[in-house]
């Protein structure tokens, strides 16, 4: 299975396909046994006659080859040393890296490997991604004959394995036992290409966690930037949550992660006073996108309808729907079901979820625009019931946030007034004495004790702003 370099086709494809794998080899309770490997500056190596040979063979027209050929014999390299150029050097391998013929070179040794796979170990199966290379079969003796055939047509072809990044995996003990005995490097979990993959069911998350640490410094670089609210929301949509949480499809992140990084979010857009509450502001106020809990729960749901199809997830998720166990095991279709939960969606066996007031919605087959408007509701719907255990906001289950949130022609200033009497955040002087006891509790524009009831229904000098 080769994927790099293969349009419509992307990492994903590879860490999702075995994490999918894995969790249909624990649900029939059969083995699964793989290992990764990595090349040695792939490029850099790669041998020039081999890769013009096979594209030969494969039909590439004998013009593109000539002249790529022909660039490469002439294609010279110089080494820059402390300020210092050396002489020209030409080489008889490797290809230029950022050349887009370099990379049709690369797919043809995978091409390379996958057929010498296919015809020695036919029982082993090779994925590939440009130079990331995994094997999966059955049992641990069947992959150490795969990565034997791997090493030896690599060898053939002059191009080294970072034998320091390969590592070995199974899904049963007895597996990794035989794997350990042979002194190879065996893991529970890993980053696959930017994902997240568990070979065990240990509940694992480090990758994505990792990620959400490493970011906390560019918070601070948001919170200090002179751009406007809108253009900081945006930056959080389309860099912060993608980045953070990138693989959170195959991965289950605790709510505590997602409380501290609305926090976070708040932070960096300014918004974060003194009974504001993060969730509510992104959830309601924003539109959920904004919300990287509800950002997790659509990318899980978008890598599932992609990557693994209705008839493959349905007994899965019909088995652990089932299932008295208080936490479900790691998988795709476990995951998807754990935050079908949180949107109060149940899963019917007839192979569609059931939403919170009893109607089908199909995540395969229905239109994006209707599984998205759906999901926000629901989103919505189940923190408005949960912000209503707060005293300020009795009621606010009954409440429709889009409706609310209807564009208005407010000018910038109204906006953020708007912003903070929604948000939660405590406005009026009856909170003031809780934090300042020599601060008075009357309002400042009549004298009255404050509160927000005051304020929108008996405060007399705002009686012309009703």
């Amino acid at each position: 299975k080769c994927f790099g370099n293969v349009p419509k086709k992307t990492a994903k494809d590879v860490w999702f396909g075995i994490q999918r794998q894995i969790e249909d080899h624990y649900f029939d309770n059969k083995p699964l046994t793989g290992c990764m490997l990595d090349l040695v500056k792939a490029f850099n190596h790669l041998p020039r006659l081999p890769v013009m040979k096979v594209g030969v063979t494969l039909g590439i027209a004998p013009q593109i080859l000539q002249a790529w050929t022909s660039a490469l014999h002439v294609m010279e390299r110089r080494f820059y040393i402390r300020g210092a150029t050396g002489p020209p050097l030409r080489s008889c391998s490797g290809f230029p890296e950022g050349c887009g013929m370099s990379v049709v070179g690369m797919m043809l040794i995978n091409v390379i490997t996958d057929r010498w796979l296919q015809v020695r170990v036919p029982r082993c199966t090779l994925w590939s991604y440009v130079d990331n290379l995994e094997i999966t079969a059955s049992n641990a003796d069947e992959v150490q004959q795969g990565y034997a055939e791997l090493s030896k047509v690599l060898n053939m072809l002059d191009i080294p394995i970072d034998t320091e990044k390969t590592i070995f995996w199974s899904t049963q003990p007895k597996e990794r036992k035989t794997l350990r005995e042979t002194e190879s490097s065996v893991v529970f979990w890993t980053r696959d290409l930017g994902g997240h993959v568990q070979y065990s069911q240990q509940m694992t998350n480090s990758i994505v966690t990792g990620k959400i640490s490493s970011f906390q410094p560019r918070w601070k670089v948001l919170a200090a930037s002179k751009a406007s609210y809108r253009r900081k929301l945006h930056a959080i949509k389309a860099l912060a949550w993608p980045n953070m949480l990138h693989g959170i499809a195959s991965a289950f992140v605790g709510a505590n992660h997602f409380d501290d990084l609305r926090t976070a979010a708040l932070r960096a857009l300014g918004e974060h006073r003194s009974g504001t509450s993060p969730v509510l502001h992104l959830s309601m106020v924003c539109h959920p996108s904004s919300d990287p809990g509800f950002y997790a729960i659509w990318i899980t749901l978008l890598e599932t309808r992609k990557y693994i199809s209705v008839e493959a997830a349905s007994p899965i998720l019909t088995e652990a729907s089932k299932s008295s166990r208080l936490h479900l095991g790691p998988g795709p279709c476990h995951l998807l079901l754990r935050r079908m939960h949180q949107l109060h969606w149940h899963w019917h066996p007839m192979g569609k979820f059931i939403d919170e007031h009893g109607e089908q919605i199909d995540i395969w087959h229905a239109p994006i625009q209707e599984l998205q408007q759906r999901a926000c509701e629901a989103w919505q719907t189940q923190i408005a019931g949960t912000i209503a255990a707060r005293k300020t906001f009795t009621g606010m289950q009954h409440t429709h946030a889009m409706l609310s949130n209807r564009k208005q022609p407010y000018d910038h200033m109204d906006r953020s007034l708007l912003r903070t009497v929604m948000n939660g955040t405590f406005y009026t002087a009856d909170h003031l004495p809780k934090r300042d006891e020599s601060l008075s509790s009357r309002c400042p524009f009549c004298g009255e004790e404050d509160s927000i009831f005051h304020r929108n229904w008996q405060c007399q000098a705002l009686e012309d702003r009703k």
